[in-house]
C-alpha cells in the first residue's frame, strides 16, 4: 500500500473511531515516552544528611512550640535525592543521563563517565557504600516480558560488575532504586507491587533475589499498603525512604485513610487530615506533611502535632519541583517556547521569582526514546538538560543572585549527524479569502551535506519525497476551499476556522559506517475528527552507494526465515491483526524496516495492530537472532 493511500485509509479508520470508539491502552514497546513530567515533580531521597544543623534551626519556621516528642515525629533537616536521575552524594553530582552514568564535581566541573549503555535509560541508580548500583534496560522487544540487568560500579569508576542479568521487570513502567538495611528495592512508582523486585546484598558482592515478605512491605499490617501506591498520595515518598529518614512510614487502608506505622512493632497511628479537594500534591519535608488546597494554596501539617495546620501561602503550578530549608520551588518548563521560570514560596509565606523565562532548557531529539528530564538543585545551582547545536547537555545557572549566567556542565549526547546534515522547517497557512477558513501546513526538510555520490543520491530521493508532499498539500488546499463553501462547515462538527492541519517531519534516526536510517513522520487532522492521525515511514540507505535498502539487503536470512523470527515478537505486543493466515507478509512491506543500536526494527502505525490509545508499535528484534550480512556491523557510530 503506498503512503498516500495508507494515510487516506487510516483517516477513514479515524472517522469510524469517532463513531464507534476505541478501547484499550498499551504503551509502545520501543518508542514509549517513558519520561512523563509528573514523575519528576519532587525530589526522591538519597543518603546525605546535614545532621550538624541544630534541630531548632531546621525545617519549616513559625510553627509554635513542639509538644512532647513521640515515636512518630519530625527529624532534623536533610537533603537526599534517591530515585532521581541526578543525585548529590559525598560532594559529587551523579547523573544517569540518557545513555551516560557519570559524575561531576560541582566546584571544579571535573567529569567522569562510569558507564555507557547502548540505548537511553530511565536513570535508575543509587549510591551505597562506595558503589553506584544501577539498572540497564535493553531497548529491544521480548516474547516473554521485558528484561533488565542490575549492575554496580565503584564511585571512582573501577570494578564494574554485573550483579543480576536478564531478569524480568515491568514492561511499561520505570524503576527507582533504594537500599535500606542491606536490601536493594527496585521500586516501580506507577506499577503494582507485583512489579517490584528485591535483592539482598552481601558484603562479598553476591546478590540474592528475595520475596516481598522478607522486606519492609512484608511487615505492613494486613489490609494496608504503602501510601504512595494510592493515587491520592502518589507524590508521597515511598516506604523505604520514610523508614530511612523518619524510622516510620506512611500507609493507607482500603478506604484511602492515611496512617503512620512502625513496621517492626506494628504500631499504627491515624493521620487526621482535613477534608481536601485533592491529594495529588501531598508530600513530606523533614518536619511537615505539606499539601495544596483550593487550587494553589499550600499548607503544612506538623509531624510532631498533626492537628497543627499552617497555611504557607500561594504558589501556582502543577506541584513541587523540589524543596529545601528555604521553601518550596516550582520550575515551570514551557516546552513549546523552550524556556522556564523559577519561583519559590518561602516557608514564611513570601513568594519570590528567582528567574523568569530562562531560554532553551529543553532536549528534543529524534532518537528512539531519547527523552531526558533534568531539573535539579544542589542548593547553589539549578541544573537542567538542554539542546546545544544538536548535542544533549547539562547546563546550570545560579539558583539566586544578580549574576545568572548559564554554564555547561556535561555533554552526554554528542550528535553524530550535526556535521553531515541540515534541517529546516517551512510553515504555510492557506486562507480562503471569502470565509476566513484556513489550513495549516508544516514541512521539516532534511538534507545530507556530505559531498559524496551516495549523499547526492539520498538527497535526490528526499527531494522527490518533499515534492510529493507539496503536491499533497496543494490537494488539501483545494479540499479546504470546498469545505469552506459546503454545508458541512455550518454543521456542529466544525468548531474552528482551521479545517485541516498537515505536518511532515524528516530526521535521521540511525547512522553507522555502513547504513543511515531516515524516518519520515506525518501528522494530519481534519476539523471535527475525534483526534488527529499520525504515522512513520522508515527508510534505510547504504552510505557507500546511496541505495534504498530492504531488510533482505542487511541480513542473509530468507524472507520466510525473517518473518518466522520477527512474528512471535509482533504477536506478543499486538492487540489485534495477527489472527489472519499469512499476516506475517506485512513485516516485509516497504517503509517498516529500520535499524537501532541493539537490533532490527519493524514499525506499525496506529490502528494497524493496536488501537489509537496504545499508539504506534515498534518491534525491535536483537541482531543476534539474525544472520547478518557484511558490511553490516552496526553500532560503531550511532544516534
Amino acid at each position: 500500500m503506498n503512503v498516500k493511500k495508507k494515510r487516506y485509509f487510516i483517516m477513514t479508520i479515524c472517522c469510524m473511531a469517532l463513531l464507534l470508539g476505541c478501547g484499550g491502552l498499551r504503551a509502545n514497546a520501543a518508542r514509549t515516552d517513558r519520561r512523563d513530567e509528573d514523575r519528576h515533580r519532587g525530589w526522591r531521597p538519597n543518603q546525605e544528611t546535614e545532621a550538624e544543623q541544630p534541630e531548632e534551626e531546621s525545617g519549616l519556621k513559625g510553627k509554635g512550640k513542639t509538644p512532647e516528642k513521640s515515636e512518630f515525629g519530625s527529624v532534623p533537616y536533610f537533603r537526599d535525592d534517591s530515585g532521581s536521575n541526578t543525585q548529590l552524594v559525598d560532594g559529587w553530582i551523579y547523573g544517569y543521563w540518557s545513555r551516560m552514568l557519570c559524575r561531576v564535581h560541582p566546584e571544579t566541573l571535573k567529569t567522569q563517565v562510569l558507564f555507557e549503555a547502548l540505548s537511553p535509560q530511565s536513570g535508575a541508580f543509587c549510591v551505597y557504600n562506595g558503589y553506584v548500583y544501577f539498572l540497564e534496560q535493553p531497548n529491544i522487544s521480548y516474547v516473554d516480558g521485558a528484561k533488565a540487568n542490575l549492575r554496580r560500579v565503584k564511585c571512582d569508576g573501577s570494578k564494574q560488575e554485573m550483579l543480576v542479568e536478564n531478569f524480568t521487570v515491568a514492561e511499561y513502567w520505570d524503576y527507582n532504586i533504594y537500599i535500606y538495611d542491606g536490601i536493594l528495592y527496585l521500586h516501580c512508582p506507577y506499577g503494582e507491587k507485583e512489579d517490584y523486585r528485591f535483592f539482598r546484598l552481601a558484603e562479598s558482592g553476591e546478590v540474592q533475589e528475595i520475596s516481598i515478605e522478607e522486606t519492609l512491605y512484608g511487615m505492613l499490617p494486613e489490609g494496608y499498603t504503602d501510601a504512595c501506591q494510592n493515587y491520592r498520595y502518589c507524590d508521597m515518598p515511598n516506604l523505604v525512604y520514610c523508614m530511612a529518614h523518619f524510622g516510620y512510614a506512611f500507609i493507607c487502608d482500603e478506604a484511602g485513610r492515611l496512617y503512620r506505622v512502625k513496621p517492626e512493632t506494628g504500631k499504627v497511628e491515624e493521620v487526621p487530615l482535613p477534608e481536601l479537594n485533592t491529594f495529588d500534591r501531598l508530600t513530606l519535608t523533614n518536619d511537615a506533611l505539606i499539601y495544596v488546597q483550593n487550587g494553589d494554596t499550600w499548607y503544612s501539617v506538623s509531624l510532631d502535632d498533626m492537628e497543627e495546620i499552617t497555611e504557607i501561602g500561594e504558589l501556582e503550578g502543577y506541584g513541587m519541583s523540589f524543596w529545601d530549608e528555604k521553601g518550596i520551588y516550582y520550575v515551570d518548563r514551557d516546552y513549546g517556547e523552550g524556556s522556564f521560570s523559577i519561583e519559590r514560596l518561602n516557608w514564611n509565606g513570601e513568594k519570590e521569582i528567582l528567574d523568569y523565562w530562562y531560554r532553551n532548557p529543553r532536549l528534543s531529539t529524534s532518537v528512539y526514546g531519547d527523552y531526558l528530564n533534568v531539573i535539579f538543585s544542589d542548593g547553589t545551582y539549578l541544573y537542567y538538560d538542554t539542546l546545544v547545536e544538536g548535542d544533549g547537555a547539562i547546563y546550570r545557572t545560579p539558583l539566586e543572585g544578580d549574576k545568572r549566567e548559564a554554564e555547561q556542565v556535561f555533554v552526554y549526547y554528542d550528535n553524530p549527524v550535526k556535521s553531515i546534515s541540515t534541517r529546516e522547517t517551512f510553515d504555510t497557512t492557506f486562507t480562503v479569502e471569502d470565509t476566513g477558513d484556513q489550513s495549516c501546513f508544516s514541512m521539516t526538510k532534511l538534507y545530507l551535506t556530505e559531498e559524496t555520490e551516495a549523499a547526492k543520491k539520498i538527497n535526490s530521493f528526499l527531494e522527490e519525497m518533499y515534492s510529493d508532499e507539496g503536491a499533497y498539500m496543494e490537494e488539501l488546499m483545494d479540499d479546504t476551499r470546498e469545505m469552506a463553501y459546503s454545508e458541512w462547515k455550518s454543521s456542529d462538527w466544525a468548531w474552528s476556522y482551521t479545517l485541516v492541519e498537515e505536518t511532515l517531519g524528516v530526521s535521521i534516526d540511525y547512522i553507522d559506517d555502513n547504513y543511515i536510517g531516515i524516518s519520515s513522520y506525518w501528522y494530519e487532522y481534519w476539523n471535527g475528527a475525534a483526534h488527529g492521525m499520525h504515522g512513520n515511514v522508515e527508510y534505510v540507505f547504504s552510505r557507500s552507494s546511496g541505495e534504498l535498502l530492504k531488510i533482505t539487503d542487511v541480513v542473509k536470512n530468507s524472507e520466510a526465515e525473517i518473518c518466522a523470527i520477527i512474528a512471535p515478537y509482533v504477536e506478543a505486543y499486538a492487540e489485534w491483526g495477527t489472527v489472519e493466515e499469512g499476516w506475517e507478509s506485512i513485516i516485509l512491506e516497504d517503509g517498516r524496516f529500520f535499524l537501532t543500536t541493539e537490533g532490527i526494527g519493524i514499525h506499525f502505525d496506529v490502528y494497524e495492530l493496536t488501537c489509537y490509545a496504545a499508539g504506534d508499535l515498534d518491534i525491535v528484534v536483537p541482531y543476534e537472532k539474525f544472520e547478518m550480512k557484511n558490511p553490516g556491523e552496526t553500532g560503531q557510530l550511532h544516534l
